[in-house]
């Protein structure tokens, strides 16, 4: 056999890489690389690469809109990576997981609900369980879950649009990252914003680098604009109540190369439609988690 100068060196420096790097290695050994190589690659996944948004850490044995701990382990277990968290202040200005302190919030958790002083204090927050049973969650306890759950995602809902409270919340979710020594939670935040004013008040603080734009609060949306001023802003995805996406909305925004969420949605059924009729890309729901989504696209 004769080789060429160029292609001998390529293949002796084939060979000993193949020799350094296998050499020695039984089976049992390669095959836990492999499964280590593949185990890595999956962990590389961005929150934009899932379709499916667990709504409030998704349902925890049925019940829905809970923010509980358990919820996001129970959806975790199944498969799900990336959760939706409602984050609310308490009357004493600590940030927790809670859709708000309206009368409905304490039903659906059957809560006492004191009409004359509404918002709880955070002591009394964290020692009153949700549905009698699951645990709720401060900004810490997020951020610990984030910390053990490696490979999860967590996109906010704080609801209030005025600048003091951004600042306020979003300066105790840096500090609870901070707190627990691991700034790489920071990359595994997803910031939902509510008009693009809003993100450069975030990204003053410093930290936070992935966010979403959510049009729910804003009166007659230009999914045109909106959508341009995400591609120039590294907004991955804009996300919308279902009622309102239409083809023609989904085709503008994808035309900016920005993706289309909706919420929110719990039948299987119904999730399909919105993808081959209108194309969405991703999906909040409250009981359908990742690994659903095979059945209605594979």
């Amino acid at each position: 056999m004769v080789f060429k100068k160029g292609i001998l060196i390529a293949f002796v420096a084939s060979v000993i890489f193949s020799s350094a790097v296998y050499g020695g290695q039984s089976d049992e050994n390669l095959n836990k690389s492999v499964v280590t190589s593949t185990e890595e690659m999956q962990q590389q996944k961005t929150w934009s690469d899932y379709f499916v948004v667990a709504h409030a850490c998704g349902a925890v044995d049925g019940r829905t809109e809970t923010n509980c701990k358990e919820a996001f382990i129970q959806n975790y277990e199944k498969g799900q990576r990336v959760f939706e968290i409602d984050f609310s202040l308490t009357l004493d200005n600590k940030l927790v997981a809670r859709h708000d302190f309206e009368q409905n919030s304490y039903y659906v958790m059957e809560q006492s609900y004191n009409k004359k002083v509404p918002v709880m204090m955070h002591d009394k927050f964290m020692s009153t369980p949700i549905n009698f049973k699951y645990t709720p969650m401060d900004a810490h306890m997020v951020v610990s879950l984030l910390n053990e759950y490696k490979d999860a995602y967590i996109i906010t809902d704080s609801k209030n649009t005025d600048k003091a409270s951004i600042e306020k919340e979003f300066t105790l979710l840096k500090e609870a990252v901070e707190k627990s020594g691991n700034t790489e939670i920071f990359d595994r935040i997803v910031v939902q914003i509510y008009y693009p004013e809003m993100q450069g008040y975030v990204r003053s603080l410093g930290g936070f680098k992935n966010f979403m734009l959510t049009t729910y609060q804003i009166k007659n949306p230009d999914y045109g604009n909106l959508a341009e001023y995400c591609s120039k802003n590294d907004i991955e995805a804009m996300v919308m109540p279902k009622e309102v996406v239409t083809k023609e909305i989904v085709n503008t925004i994808h035309s900016k190369g920005v993706k289309v969420y909706t919420h929110t949605l719990n039948r299987l059924y119904d999730i399909k439609q919105y993808i081959d009729v209108y194309g969405i890309d991703g999906v909040y729901s409250d009981i359908i988690v990742e690994d659903d989504i095979k059945y209605i696209t594979e």
